[in-house]
Order: structure tokens, then sequence, then C-alpha cells
């Protein structure tokens, strides 16, 4: 009994000092960070890429929450642990005035003694936290379904939106597979027109059919698809219940196959659009500091 006592004792130790290591090294790579170092080493390979289209998205700096740092923000930094590898960061980007602070939560997990940062929140998501974040297509089909035209479509989406949220190292490879599958060369046309032309302006990564550049886990309960007429169908969803983000489709029949043909934009669907040299310099430090 005592053995038991003192091995459960041990782990729990273990546990709460791996924690707080973790935490430690943390609030290191955020110092790191906030002086220009970089810290490519400390974040997940699939989380950089998510950084990326979440600075697309947004022209914010999902690290920091803001599009630059101060001394302010690194003397009042702290990271605090949360529960099942989750960390909060949070500092005041004007120290003193609790209406500038940041909160940022973090998922970590230790990594051959290093502490990885494997999910950051998304802005869009504020403060929340916890792994249920990260499973929100998990009850989505897996497959593609061609018994009918809106099976097809509902299928379709829940496949292509589930790669977001699964994050995988391949994920442009894996989506670009599904588009060569399942649209037809004029579709394909068309999403290659409107990513180039969000390219033009340095924002790399858009995708026509989801009318972004990225689908957070926590919006895949909220697609609706509507048929308009024989064909079309429109395909909306809701970010955190405000905007109604939509897409008109097109269908075609090829043997026994549905395939996208045509792709287009709601006029009401909301796009958001910013400043070009301040959008650029985002992105721009950001991989400077990978």
């Amino acid at each position: 009994m005592k053995r038991f006592l003192f091995i459960l004792v041990s782990l729990i130790f273990f546990n709460a000092t791996q924690a707080q290591s973790c935490a430690e090294q943390i609030k290191q790579l955020y110092v790191n960070y906030m002086n220009g170092r970089s810290i490519n080493q400390n974040l997940s390979e699939e989380m950089i890429n998510k950084i990326e289209r979440m600075i697309n998205a947004t022209n914010v700096n999902p690290i920091l929450r803001a599009q630059d740092t101060n001394n302010d923000a690194i003397s009042t930094l702290s990271v605090k642990e949360l529960s099942d590898d989750w960390y909060m960061v949070q500092y005041q980007w004007k120290k003193g005035d609790v209406s500038s602070t940041k909160e940022i939560p973090v998922k970590a997990q230790m990594v051959d003694g290093e502490c990885k940062i494997t999910y950051i929140t998304p802005i869009w998501n504020g403060n929340k936290y916890g792994d249920e974040l990260l499973v929100g297509c998990k009850d989505m089909s897996d497959k593609i379904d061609q018994s009918s035209k809106l099976s097809f479509l509902k299928s379709f989406y829940a496949v292509y939106v589930s790669e977001y949220c699964n994050m995988p190292k391949d994920l442009n490879d894996k989506l670009s597979t599904l588009r060569q599958q399942h649209l037809t060369a004029n579709a394909i046309k068309q999403y290659k027109a409107a990513a180039d032309k969000e390219l033009e302006d340095y924002r790399k990564g858009y995708d026509l059919l989801i009318n972004g550049f990225d689908f957070d886990c926590a919006w895949c309960n909220n697609l609706e698809f509507k048929q308009l007429i024989d064909n079309t169908y429109q395909i909306s969803y809701k970010k955190n219940g405000t905007n109604v983000y939509q897409v008109i489709v097109k269908l075609k029949k090829e043997g026994n196959k549905y395939l996208i043909n045509d792709i287009s934009l709601d006029k009401q669907s909301p796009r958001k659009t910013y400043g070009f040299t301040r959008r650029t310099n985002c992105v721009r430090t950001f991989l400077k500091l990978l």
C-alpha cells in the first residue's frame, strides 16, 4: 500500500513539475518572439501552417493577437496552466490598463523535454479553450455519398471541411485531391482564379469553396444546404453565430458521378478586406520570425 501511494504521489509530482516546466517554456518562447526571435522549434508543423491561414483570414498575428508588441507587453506577460495541456497566455498592451489585456489560450505538450505548441485558439473563438474546440467535425461523414445530388454535396463538404479541422501536415495536398476528384475543369478554373486574385494582395490559400482561408471545427455543425433551382445549391455557415458566409454551387452529373461544375459567391456573403500595406507587413513579419 505504501509503495502504491509513493508511486501515485511521484506521478502527481512529476506531472505537476512537467506542467510547470511547459508553462515556463511557453513564457520564454513568447518573450523570445516578442523580441524578434524565431520560435519555429516550439511550434508543431501543423500549427505553423494554420497560423499563416489565420493571419490571412484576420490580418492579426494569432500568436500575439496584435500586429506588434512593446515593452509593456513583455513586462506584463504571464502564462497560467488551465487543464488538459491547455495554458492561458496573458499580457497587457498598456501596463496597468486592464482594457488592453490580451488573452490567448494555447495547447502545448512536452516532447523530448521540450514544450511544443500544437494549437492556438483563433481570435474568433475569444478565450475559449479545451479539446472540444478540435473535434467539431468528428461526427461528420468520412466518405462521399453519390446516392443523390444533396447527399453528394453534404458528404463532399463534410469530408472537405473535416480536413481543415484535422489539420494534417499535408492539408493542401488532401484538399487538392478532393477538388480534382469532385470538381469539373470549369470549377477548378474558377477556384484557381479566385485564389490567384487574393494572392495579388499577398494572401495565400484562399478557398472559394468556403469563401475564406480557414475553416474552424466549431463551424462544422453550422453548415446548411439549400436547393435554389434544379442543380443549383446554396451552402452557408455562421462564424460564431454572427456573419453568414455563403457559396453558390452548380452540380453536373457525369456517368454515375455528381460533380461541382460552377462556384460563385452570394452577393450577401461577407468578405473582409484590409489595407494592403498592413496586411503584407503582418504576414511578412510572421514568416520572417519562423
